[in-house]
């Protein structure tokens, strides 16, 4: 996808993936019961979609399942890791 983006004259940016994969939800979203928001809501609280991020998942609440971000701790040696 980053390749598609920059054949287009676009360079990608931090979060380009992130939004290209909500825009992908939203666009599976309305495939499937039409661009009624609340509709689409519900739909995707009980349906996963394959992304550019990969499959996404969403509870009851329209969180995510599974969180992209990690959170690091740095240790008394100046090194951090992933909690």
């Amino acid at each position: 996808m980053i390749e598609k983006f920059r054949a287009s004259g676009f360079e990608p940016e931090g979060y380009t993936l992130y939004a290209y994969a909500s825009i992908q939800a939203i666009a599976a979203a309305w495939n499937a019961v039409g661009t009624d928001n609340a509709k689409a809501s519900d739909w995707l609280k009980s349906h996963d979609v394959e992304t550019v991020m990969g499959k996404k998942a969403w509870d009851g609440k329209g969180d995510l399942k599974v969180s992209d971000y990690v959170v690091y701790q740095w240790d008394d040696k100046g090194k951090y890791h992933q909690l």
